[in-house]
């Protein structure tokens, strides 16, 4: 579904105008007053999504009366803006904010073409660092690439610092924001998105654009993330779209196209339009060291907001396994995700747990390197990345089944993964078998399998 209309009720965009028009060193206020008294009589549009001509000649206008003045005051009575608006329709705000768009593209001839790889906002978890790789491949590749950032302001000095802090950034990548400004773009632009929110704002003007057909980074099964409600039916209109998919992990595909969801149903669809690529770790911070011999070390994913991340049932796995004594005096317990609750947390039993917040790379790897065993719970088809940077690490990880993802599947990778259902009894027999395992020096030197070193490397396929 194409909605051929502004998505934030705009039909006079200044940026748009002043090119069309030629008037090149009039104000914002000069060039709306320029369009509404002179400009419609010439014929010439105050924005994409308004046609003048068409729509005077549509709804017989009479020259005196400009036709978007015209059209604002009349638009809830079925008038349209242009002849490629089926309907004018309210799309609706609904309860997630970062979709409730405050601003829009505004496609001009003289722009530079490039590829927009859009994000919801300046995020450093796994899913925005791939599509930083991405971006990095792409500049090393000569083409013009830009991050927009769609519902948040960014201070780009600080947020490039950051990621060149986990990798390679080209200083030619650009980064703008759209919370507060229209973004330009030319009709040739290329569009990579990272999530149905990111791909919302796109239904309002591929149908202007040459490229019709959008590239999605598909990293996550994201109806996991809504009941059924509004939000939920968003994310089926954008799954409906025309797209490439670039599917992460191929557990991930195996569910899309086991549970044929949406255009993954489609075996020519799969044949021409996707490709699937395998996870990175990158070896720099992300290998194997001696580890502590008198205590084991035990790693929790604590990040609470992320209800998929299954928090509660891994507290309660720590009860339980302290309380049955399979937790004891020789485990020391660590909390990392969680920058709201840092510090020292009582588990029971008089046993405490040190959450040690949201940390940089470099705190982070050294964290799984000294590490004996990590529990990350995650209610997706997807791996996650926790397990496979800490086989890299030489360690254990406590996960959890979900359809296609099983031990099985998991062994593409490594073997140092013990799955089961996410219930307690089967969580505290694998947790019980890690320590076993861990203090008798049975953990398998395997080398993982699959996980290339090198984001470039992967993301090769994509290009």
């Amino acid at each position: 579904m194409l909605y051929s209309q502004s998505p934030i009720g705009k039909y006079f965009s200044h940026l748009f105008y002043r090119e069309v028009s030629g008037l090149t060193t009039m104000s914002k206020d000069q060039l709306y007053n320029h369009y509404i008294r002179t400009g419609y009589k010439q014929n010439l549009n105050p924005s994409i999504y308004f046609n003048t001509k068409w729509y005077a000649a549509t709804y017989k206008i009479p020259i005196s009366i400009c036709p978007l003045l015209h059209f604002m005051a009349n638009k809830n009575k079925g008038f349209k803006p242009n002849e490629k608006c089926r309907s004018l329709v309210h799309t609706g705000i609904i309860t997630l904010p970062w979709t409730n768009i405050t601003s829009e593209f505004v496609p001009l001839v003289t722009a530079p073409r490039s590829v927009n790889i859009i994000l919801p906002g300046p995020g450093l978890t796994a899913g925005p660092l791939t599509l930083y790789a991405f971006a990095n491949l792409l500049a090393n590749k000569g083409l013009n690439v830009r991050i927009i950032i769609m519902y948040y302001p960014v201070v780009w000095q600080e947020y490039v610092q950051k990621i060149r802090e986990r990798m390679e950034w080209h200083p030619s990548i650009g980064i703008v924001s759209m919370y507060e400004n229209d973004v330009t773009i030319s009709y040739d632009d290329l569009f990579v998105v990272s999530a149905w929110w990111t791909v919302y704002p796109l239904q309002f003007i591929l149908d202007y654009l040459k490229n019709k057909k959008f590239f999605w980074f598909i990293q996550e099964m994201e109806l996991i993330f809504h009941e059924g409600n509004e939000a939920y039916s968003k994310a089926l209109e954008c799954y409906n779209m025309d797209y490439y998919s670039f599917v992460h992990c191929s557990p991930l595909l195996d569910y899309l196209k086991e549970t044929k969801f949406m255009r993954f149903k489609d075996e020519q669809y799969l044949k021409d339009s996707v490709v699937c690529f395998e996870p990175s770790v990158d070896r720099k911070f992300f290998y194997e060291e001696p580890k502590d011999g008198a205590m084991t070390k035990i790693i929790f994913y604590s990040r609470g907001n992320a209800p998929r991340n299954l928090s509660g049932i891994i507290r309660n796995l720590l009860i339980n396994c302290i309380r049955n004594n399979i937790i004891d005096s020789r485990c020391q317990i660590i909390g990392f995700g969680d920058n709201d609750r840092i510090g020292k947390h009582k588990l029971t039993n008089g046993v405490f747990y040190q959450e040690v917040g949201f940390l940089d790379i470099h705190r982070y790897s050294q964290l799984l390197r000294s590490s004996h065993i990590a529990i990350n719970l995650l209610l997706s088809p997807h791996t996650g990345v926790i397990p496979l940077e800490m086989a890299c690490c030489g360690g254990l990880t406590i996960h959890n089944e979900y359809f296609t993802k099983n031990q099985e599947t998991f062994a593409r990778f490594t073997d140092k993964v013990l799955l089961s259902e996410p219930n307690q009894i089967d969580l505290m027999d694998n947790l019980k078998k890690a320590i076993y395992w861990t203090r008798h020096g049975l953990v398998r030197k395997d080398t993982p399998k699959n996980i290339l070193s090198s984001w470039d490397l992967t993301l090769t396929p994509c290009y």
